[in-house]
């Protein structure tokens, strides 16, 4: 059995009268017969949540916006209630199935300290479809990785279906372009997300690690803001810019550069090879007999690395692509790029292949996949 509990601070303000200035986090949890066996879980929250939470992690999110003012993420309000039950048929194998209760509401825009570029300002937030939302969900997680830190061989594989449904939803006004009315009354929609990824070990020296990334709408009315995808930025194509696809029409001018996709898809595959490099300090006793301390980069491996993928309206008209399909494979957006990863630490050019897009430098805290 297993109970965490957890208060929150939120240091900016909020004229909202919607959101307090703390919140929490409650779980409860318990387990029988491990590590077969099933278990019970339960959830009551008050916190922020970020939108397309399949990108970057967020400490390094977190990292990026203390230091070098970089925004990554949108989020919402969300407080609620969840339930779950799992199952595991075997070791590698996890079912679990959960409702939820969940207010879910806007945030306004605010802006951080941050230690370099402190100065420049901050991208609005976007508006939510604001409502209560019940929900109903499935997942499957199968995981034969050796390691979850520093994975060499194995799959991991991640999907989920939900379902969601609202009584007394206030819908964003967004373009026909992008999606239909919604209604405010007996409004439904049904989302699927796939997340596949393998690890290979071809030598003592060289990785070579695949993912494929789906989600987005399946069933039901449109998507609400929230549940919405685009494609760019650092974790996913990393050749173009941040929100470098959105699915928004001509014209239309949102200084949020909210993600309004149904759907989208991407690939990515880095060839990784380890380099004979130690840099460092190596701690010896009095007798210079070396000790079990070093402090310093242990490894450092070159990343070759290459990614595509896109993103899409679905549906029936003008620049959509029809429920059964994904879009044509020259209309994707690829990228190449080299880097070098320590571990903790990783820096990487990437150049977009698809269109005449800069190359781009960008850092990253922990590995890509």
């Amino acid at each position: 059995m297993r109970l965490d509990a957890r208060g929150i601070l939120r240091t900016a303000g909020n004229s909202s009268p919607f959101r307090d200035d703390f919140g929490y986090s409650v779980r409860g949890d318990i387990r029988f017969n491990a590590p077969r066996g099933f278990g019970i879980g339960g959830r009551v929250y008050s916190e922020i949540r970020g939108i397309e939470e399949h990108t970057l992690p967020k400490d390094e999110i977190g990292w990026s916006a203390f230091l070098l003012q970089r925004d990554n993420r949108d989020y919402f309000d969300a407080q609620g209630i969840v339930g779950s039950l799992y199952f595991f048929p075997s070791r590698r194998l996890r079912i679990e199935a959960n409702v939820r209760h969940e207010w879910e509401g806007s945030v306004r825009a605010t802006d951080p300290w941050s230690l370099l570029r402190n100065s420049e300002v901050w991208r609005p937030n976007p508006l939510i479809d604001d409502g209560h939302y019940n929900s109903a969900g499935i997942g499957i997680e199968f995981d034969t990785r050796n390691s979850q830190n520093a994975t060499s061989r194995g799959w991991w594989i991640r999907t989920g279906v939900e379902r969601g449904t609202s009584d007394d939803v206030a819908p964003v006004t967004l373009p026909t372009a992008v999606r239909d009315p919604i209604p405010t009354h007996s409004y439904d929609y049904t989302r699927l997300t796939l997340d596949l990824r393998r690890y290979n070990r071809l030598s003592a020296d060289d990785r070579l690690n695949l993912r494929l990334w789906a989600g987005g709408w399946l069933g039901g009315d449109p998507l609400p803001v929230q549940r919405r995808l685009s494609l760019g930025g650092l974790d996913l194509v990393p050749g173009y810019e941040f929100r470098a696809e959105t699915c928004a029409p001509a014209g239309y001018v949102d200084p949020a550069n909210a993600a309004l996709c149904d759907r989208a898809i991407f690939t990515q595959a880095e060839f990784r090879h380890r380099l004979p490099i130690r840099l460092g300090y190596t701690y010896r006793d009095k007798n210079n007999r070396e000790l079990d301390r070093f402090l310093g980069i242990d490894e450092v491996y070159l990343v070759l690395l290459g990614d595509a993928g896109k993103s899409w309206l679905t549906g029936d008209g003008p620049g959509r692509v029809p429920n059964n399909r994904i879009p044509s494979l020259d209309e994707w957006k690829a990228d190449l790029g080299v880097g070098a990863d320590a571990g903790w630490i990783g820096v990487y050019l990437a150049k977009a292949i698809t269109d005449g897009e800069p190359v781009r430098f960008f850092i990253r805290l922990e590995r890509r996949f």
